[in-house]
């Protein structure tokens, strides 16, 4: 049997979003999760999801992440968004125009006799395969990270708060899942104090003034006043 793609719709801070992402990711190729945090909001996200039902570009797509130099290697795809295959390979499923996937991803790096900066060394391989559904024919596309690694930080190194916000998102959704697992062994106070940690990490995040990361500082204090105590967690 086909797999059925699943759309799910979050509205306000009060729902459980690793839930409605993992029915949505879970139920087929092209499931996604949307957050709506107003009424003004719910036109765009449902125009989003019925306009890509008939502007799928690319199916099967599927990321090879391969680690170059020695010592390098890929430590770990961040998250539970995407599975991966038998060969390694993050599976994206199908992509519609305009889509963008976020995937964050852990390298681990060799310690180095002397600085590296020109040229900056290569870490990493990316390919991403699929077939092409415009063009009717397999297709790929490759790209190569270098990372510069100097002898000392330079002073103005700028933060990509993006990758930031993502990061952060990913780490909540972790110690939410963590924090449930506690609780329901019978600890709500440790998935109290898990919530209350990772609202300090995020806090203290480059990017923990930026919308994404308010609203996940505000997902876990509400949630936190259900772990005030046994009683109160048995009535969510």
């Amino acid at each position: 049997a086909l797999p059925i793609s699943l759309y799910t719709f979050g509205f306000g801070a009060d729902h459980n979003e690793a839930c409605l992402r993992n029915l949505a990711t879970g139920s087929g190729s092209s499931g996604l999760y949307y957050y709506i945090k107003t009424p003004d909001d719910i036109p765009t996200a449902f125009a989003d999801a019925l306009g890509g039902l008939t502007s799928v570009v690319a199916q099967n797509v599927k990321l090879s992440l391969e680690a170059v130099g020695t010592g390098v290697s890929v430590k770990r795809v961040l998250g539970s968004t995407y599975t991966r295959d038998a060969e390694g390979s993050v599976v994206l499923g199908d992509l519609f125009a305009e889509d963008e996937k976020d995937v964050l991803v852990e390298l681990q790096l060799p310690k180095l006799r002397a600085p590296q900066t020109d040229p900056p060394p290569l870490v990493l391989n990316a390919t991403l395969r699929g077939f092409n559904v415009p063009r009717s024919a397999p297709d790929d596309v490759a790209v190569s990270l270098a990372v510069a690694r100097p002898a000392s930080e330079p002073a103005e190194q700028p933060v990509n708060t993006a990758l930031d916000e993502q990061r952060n998102r990913i780490m909540v959704a972790e110690a939410m899942e963590e924090a449930t697992r506690l609780a329901d062994a019978g600890n709500v106070a440790a998935g109290r104090a898990e919530l209350e940690r990772i609202h300090r990490v995020v806090a203290l995040s480059p990017s923990g003034g930026t919308d994404l990361s308010n609203m996940l500082k505000a997902q876990c204090v509400e949630l936190q006043g259900h772990y005030a105590d046994a009683s109160n967690y048995r009535m969510v």
